[in-house]
């Protein structure tokens, strides 16, 4: 009697395991279907550790776990392009740090950003070669030093020039297309190079033994974001919710299966393993929309005036550039913006 029990229960459990399995691949086949029959949308994400989460996203295809019929443009060197791309009509969605959304605010007000999904303090590093002398960040005076304009890396560069009093015309800054900085330091065009990751540690291993890390450690928080043109979040304000909820799945994905999301990281993006584990806590993956993404804008705002980028002389109201009904229709504690 005891043995037919048991045997029923066994039975009973493959059963309910069978139909939980049908019932997970009919859910799948239904998102696959919503997916294919959904508005097709274009995202442009910028490739290196800084956008780990929509990185996550797309390999693990998140997005479209959520319904989204979504097409992907291969991925850029930097957030600019990306944001680029995006104000040209080539993508929908794009993944830029607050610079290029900063400078480009002086000109058009017909995007906004709708989620920063990770920050950092240590997103971009100053790479130099031991034998030009540069060692900490006051070494750098008189030297000639590569940087990204209009990037993360020229904010950057201002910030280090601020922090040691040293004047621009006591430094040579060369603007040099991101991709092309490992190269440029490598062969001894500039003394050193403010690039993000992976650049950077493609400069210090074309270096070698004669690479240097400066310190750059809290001078500059950087935030990445998700973009949209404000159309496409008018007319799509489901689209932009779903995104955030994929970008959740990839945000606690990254958390609860950290060794699996630094495999996936390593593999798209091209970098060694080893690597990408030894930096995977300089950032902070989060999806928020925080007072201080205000305060940075407004800051490299008032920056890109005194420096004599923009003509304008006002800074822009960054509350317009933000759109938060979706995140706060997903996570309402995560947006703390003081209107």
């Amino acid at each position: 009697m005891k043995r037919r029990m048991i045997s029923i229960f066994i039975l009973a459990l493959i059963a309910f395991g069978g139909t939980a399995v049908v019932h997970r691949t009919k859910s799948l086949s239904v998102q696959a279907r919503i997916a294919a029959n959904a508005r097709p949308i274009t995202i442009a994400i910028a490739k290196g550790v800084l956008t780990i989460l929509p990185v996550i996203a797309r390999e693990k295809k998140f997005f479209e776990s959520e319904g989204l019929n979504v097409r992907y443009t291969p991925y850029y060197a930097s957030g600019k392009q990306s944001f680029d791309a995006m104000l040209s009509g080539s993508a929908d969605i794009s993944t830029p740090a607050t610079t290029p959304v900063v400078l480009k605010s002086f000109e058009r007000n017909d995007f906004s950003i709708f989620l920063t999904f990770t920050t950092t303090y240590r997103g971009v590093k100053i790479i130099a070669v031991k034998k030009r002398g540069i060692r900490t960040q006051s070494d750098i005076k008189g030297k000639t030093i590569g940087y990204a304009r209009g990037t993360i890396s020229h904010v950057m560069m201002e910030s280090l020039l601020a922090n040691n009093k040293i004047h621009e015309n006591e430094i040579r800054l060369r603007d040099i297309p991101p991709e092309l900085l490992p190269e440029a330091v490598s062969a001894g065009t500039v003394d050193a190079v403010a690039v993000w990751e992976p650049l950077a540690s493609r400069a210090a291993a074309k270096l070698g033994p004669e690479a240097v890390y400066v310190p750059t450690a809290d001078i500059y928080r950087i935030a990445l974001n998700l973009v949209a043109m404000n159309v496409f979040i008018a007319k799509n304000p489901d689209i932009i919710y779903r995104i955030i909820r994929a970008m959740a799945r990839a945000e606690i994905y990254s958390r609860e299966n950290k060794d699996e999301a630094q495999e996936i990281v390593s593999k798209a993006v091209g970098l060694d393993i080893a690597f990408v584990r030894r930096i995977w806590n300089d950032y902070v993956h989060r999806l928020v929309l925080d007072q201080q993404l205000i305060i940075t804008m407004e800051d490299e705002a008032e920056w890109a005036i005194n420096a004599g980028i923009t003509n304008k002389t006002e800074v822009p109201n960054y509350l317009h550039f933000i759109y938060a009904g979706a995140l706060k229709r997903f996570r309402p504690e995560a947006v703390t913006l003081i209107k």
